[in-house]
């Protein structure tokens, strides 16, 4: 939601929340009250000249911050967690136990000064993934800096349900469920929802594609190879997803070729068989087909709203 068009309604008093991208942070001089960096991982390298200088970019939300400031920092994040901020230093963890929020087993826990209040139990969570869980952590973080209590904290936590284009679940046919990821717009946001599915023990069809940002493919081949039943490519990125995916051992007979996302979700009902999740996830931008990400799952929406309904053949 575009911040410009509500700015009659903010005064002295208000709280906005904001998330700002590495652009948007680069040319700041200034840091807000309370910042939070999730991770810093290799993004947008179409844009930014090296990972240096997108972790410099990124690094803008801190920087400027005062002794009386708030900076939220992942403590499993190596690109992150070694910034040293002025400021008071709040962690979330999914991995051990820190001074601010973490997974305590199945349980999120809030632990500041010593003082540790349950959240939630993962279970509790409806946004499936644990790449949510570390959400709702770094959420719980921040609204502990912003003095909210903990019962509030877990009346949010537990009533999210997503959002869409999020992994958002579109409709089932024949026992496959079609789910609209297309939020993932890079490599790592891609694997975070096949390891969803990876978790559930849950086989995948794998639509991929879009506009390469000059990101390693690596790791998400890899995980394509092994979690995917199948994999569907389309726009302009396709042969490199290919490429990635068949260097890790994906057999080419387990690879499809799609110019189209109509085309890509014909491919896909193709290969996949009852109890399969056919998942847009393409780890790439939309921006050689549609005006943006949001479009593009929307497109996909239609397509398989019109495949259940018989519209499509």
């Amino acid at each position: 939601m575009p911040v410009l068009g509500r700015l009659g309604e903010i005064g002295p008093n208000t709280s906005v929340i904001l998330e700002l991208s590495s652009f948007q942070l680069e040319p700041m001089d200034v840091s807000p009250h309370i910042a939070a960096i999730t991770n810093i991982t290799p993004n947008h390298l179409d844009r930014h000249p090296s990972m240096e200088a997108y972790t410099n970019a990124k690094a803008q939300i801190v920087q400027h911050q005062r002794h009386n400031d708030w900076a939220i920092l992942n403590a499993d994040d190596a690109g992150s967690s070694t910034l040293r901020p002025q400021s008071q230093l709040i962690r979330f963890s999914l991995k051990r136990r820190v001074d601010g929020a973490y997974l305590d087993g199945d349980t999120l826990v809030l632990d500041r000064a010593g003082q540790r209040q349950e959240i939630c139990g993962r279970t509790d969570l409806r946004a499936p993934g644990l790449h949510n869980v570390a959400n709702v952590l770094t959420a719980c973080a921040i609204a502990s800096a912003a003095g909210i209590e903990v019962e509030a904290m877990r009346a949010a936590a537990t009533a999210f349900s997503g959002v869409r284009h999020r992994l958002e679940l579109i409709a089932e046919i024949d026992g496959v469920q079609y789910v609209n990821d297309s939020i993932a717009t890079a490599p790592e946001r891609s694997m975070a929802g096949l390891a969803v599915y990876a978790d559930a023990k849950t086989p995948v069809v794998l639509l991929a594609g879009g506009r390469d940002k000059h990101l390693p493919m690596d790791e998400w081949g890899r995980m394509i190879a092994d979690s995917a039943r199948a994999l569907v490519t389309f726009g302009e990125m396709a042969d490199d997803v290919e490429r990635a995916a068949r260097d890790a051992g994906l057999p080419a007979d387990r690879v499809h070729h799609a110019e189209t996302v109509e085309r890509a979700v014909d491919e896909a009902r193709l290969a996949a068989r009852p109890g399969d999740v056919v998942l847009l996830s393409p780890g790439g931008t939309s921006y050689d087909q549609y005006q943006d990400f949001e479009e593009r799952g929307d497109h996909f929406a239609a397509v398989v709203r019109a495949t259940r309904d018989g519209r499509y053949a």
